[in-house]
C-alpha cells in the first residue's frame, strides 16, 4: 500500500449507523385512510402533460394544423427502462402542394428541441438528434451529395435544434 492509499484510506471512515432501521415507514405506519380515494393515473397519461407540468408557451405557435396529421406520436409505454419512444411517420405527411413547408419544419424542429431538452432522460442530445435527422431534412431532393457534405447537413441541422429559439421566436 503506498503513502497515498494509506492516507486515503485513514482519511474515509465509514458511518456507524447509515441508515437506522426505525428510519423506513412501515406501511402500518401511515394514519391516513385512503380506501374511498379512488386511484388515479391520469398524471400517467401524455395527451397534454406540457400542461399539466405548467410548461407550456404562451408565445408557442399553433402547429394543429400540422398535427392533425399525427406525423409525430409518443409512444408512453416506451422502452424497457420506462423512456417513452418517439416515432416520426413520413408516410402520413400529406402531399407535398397541401402542406406549409415551413410551417411543417418549424414543427419538426420543434419537437426535436423538446427531445434534445429531456436528454438526461432520453439519451438523444442535439448532436445524436442531428446525426440521425441531419441527412433526412436537409437532402437536396434533385441532387445528390457527396459523403462529405453530411458534416455540414448535420451540423446545419445541429443549429436548428440548438438555436430553435433564436431561429423561429
Amino acid at each position: 500500500m503506498s503513502a497515498l492509499d494509506s492516507q486515503a484510506s485513514a482519511a474515509f471512515t465509514e458511518p456507524e449507523d447509515g441508515f437506522a432501521d426505525d428510519d423506513l415507514l412501515a406501511p402500518d405506519d401511515i394514519s391516513v385512510d385512503l380506501s374511498g380515494v379512488p386511484p388515479s393515473r391520469s398524471f400517467l397519461e401524455r395527451s397534454d402533460y406540457e400542461s399539466e407540468l405548467g410548461t407550456v408557451d404562451p408565445f408557442e405557435e399553433d402547429f394543429t394544423s400540422i398535427a392533425t396529421h399525427e406525423i409525430v406520436e409518443v409512444i408512453a409505454d416506451g422502452d424497457r427502462v420506462g423512456r417513452p419512444i418517439i416515432v416520426i411517420y413520413a408516410y402520413r405527411l400529406p402531399s407535398s402542394k397541401s402542406i406549409d413547408h415551413a410551417q411543417l419544419l418549424r414543427y419538426l424542429q420543434s419537437v426535436l428541441d423538446k427531445v434534445a431538452a429531456n436528454h438526461k432522460v432520453n439519451l438523444m442530445t442535439a448532436n445524436n438528434l442531428s446525426v440521425v435527422f441531419g441527412p433526412n431534412l436537409t437532402w437536396p431532393t434533385d441532387q445528390q451529395v457527396p459523403i462529405a457534405q453530411l458534416n455540414n447537413l448535420n451540423n446545419f441541422c445541429y443549429r436548428l435544434i440548438v438555436d430553435y429559439d433564436k431561429i423561429f421566436k
